[in-house]
């Protein structure tokens, strides 16, 4: 009988569709609030107890795989404080489930295969206690479907040297450079403000004198100032947040 139980649960697995098959279902790509609209079950990280006496503390941002059964198949790290709260945040976001995903394909909903991310802040209140906070969904969960094909990630504002020069000149604004200290403090824009990103959750939770946060994107950091810029546009309400590209 146990081995019977054991052949009918192989046989449910292989029967999921796999993204990573050679005749895999269309994959799809979502921002996280598309992604979390869609959301049934949602797990929110532990604050590892390791994290807690080390006093790490930041963002963790990972990204999720969904099967076409709403299922996660895979979840990566690709930002966290240590090592501790990535391995709890996968841990977490592995125990999520999604509305399936599915695209139109003249008139048929096929399944299919989502990529997106999730983010969890690792913080300590003013009192010192340890909390896990998630960012602010824009929208309530969907009740009638998963994300389609015409799901569009929600984009950043990207300019050059010239339009931040035009936009200083008519508004007030803030240029932040989101390296570690060490690369900052040898050499950074003049007026930039040093927030390295682990620390932008925190420094972000209260309301600023400007409304345009600008962040210094330098070469080979796409990645990095995309996930500030959607970190502070979920906690700030009607700040403006755009991206300068390297001028090298």
């Amino acid at each position: 009988m146990q081995t019977d139980s054991r052949a009918l649960v192989l046989f449910l697995l292989l029967a999921v569709p796999s993204c990573s098959d050679m005749h895999r279902p269309p994959l799809l790509s979502t921002d996280e609030i598309g992604l979390r609209r869609t959301a049934t079950h949602r797990v929110v990280p532990a604050y590892p107890a390791k994290s807690v006496a080390s006093r790490s503390a930041g963002v963790a941002v990972l990204s999720i795989s969904v099967r076409p059964d709403g299922t996660v198949s895979n979840a990566t790290a690709l930002q966290a404080p240590d090592a501790n709260i990535a391995a709890e945040a996968r841990r977490a976001a592995l125990q999520w489930r999604f509305v399936p995903p599915t695209v139109d394909q003249g008139g048929n909903h096929t399944p299919a295969c989502l990529d997106s991310k999730l983010t969890f802040y690792f913080e300590f209140d003013r009192h010192g206690r340890p909390h896990v906070t998630e960012p602010p969904s824009a929208y309530p969960p969907s009740p009638s479907g998963g994300p389609t094909g015409n799901v569009r990630a929600a984009s950043v504002l990207s300019i050059d040297q010239h339009e931040l020069d035009a936009m200083s000149r008519q508004y007030p604004l803030q240029v932040i450079d989101i390296r570690d200290r060490g690369p900052f403090a040898a050499g950074h824009r003049a007026g930039a403000i040093n927030v390295p990103l682990d620390e932008v959750p925190i420094r972000f939770r209260t309301s600023q004198l400007v409304n345009t946060i600008v962040i210094d994107c330098y070469a080979g950091m796409a990645r990095r100032c995309e996930i500030a810029a959607d970190v502070i546009r979920s906690r700030q309400a009607g700040v403006s947040v755009a991206v300068l590209r390297p001028s090298f």
